[in-house]
């Protein structure tokens, strides 16, 4: 099983772990179920939700109606995921009518 860990900073806070628990429970499982998809695949990191970014580093992309909630990690060694960053990302109507057509 893989090991998710969280970035550090100096002060010794998580950010993308008080990101991930800002959000309701229904949010925190859909993330999860991403992870849970790469952990079955062994961490098969080619999928249509996982952009490779650079080098070691990826963005997996979960898409709910109006946003798309990012994460960027790198697979490190002895089965473990660094979550470094996370973020939101608003979907534009415009994108939404052009991506439906």
């Amino acid at each position: 099983m893989w090991k998710v860990e969280y970035y550090k900073t100096a002060d010794n806070k998580e950010p993308v772990k008080e990101w991930l628990c800002s959000f309701d429970e229904k949010t925190k499982r859909k993330i999860q179920k991403h992870f849970l998809r790469l952990e079955r695949k062994k961490l098969n990191l080619k999928h249509s939700f996982i952009n490779h970014l650079e080098t070691q580093l990826y963005e997996i992309n979960v898409v709910e109606e109006k946003r798309v909630l990012k994460i960027i990690f790198f697979p490190s060694s002895y089965k473990k995921i660094m979550l470094l960053h996370a973020y939101s990302k608003n979907i534009a109507k415009n994108n939404k009518i052009k991506n439906a057509a």
